[in-house]
């Protein structure tokens, strides 16, 4: 399997933020967000993949969390 890397884009930053303004815009305060792999890091080949960690600080807002995301993309 071979894998194409491509340049880092200058709008990886602004597209995550973009996502992270929608889904914190529906849950504020019950997540926390992070930019991670490859797109985070200006000047780093990839795969031109925005790669996101959404951590949950309760899980009892969980599925409602999932289900936005599900909208989102």
């Amino acid at each position: 399997m071979k894998i194409k890397i491509i340049e880092h884009k200058k709008k990886y930053f602004s597209d995550y933020q973009q996502f992270i303004s929608k889904l914190t815009e529906i849950h504020g305060k019950l997540i926390d967000t992070h930019h991670i792999g490859s797109s985070s890091v200006t000047g780093l080949g990839g795969k031109g993949v925005i790669d996101i960690l959404i951590g949950v600080k309760n899980w009892q807002h969980a599925n409602e969390i999932i289900n936005s995301l599900k909208k989102l993309v």
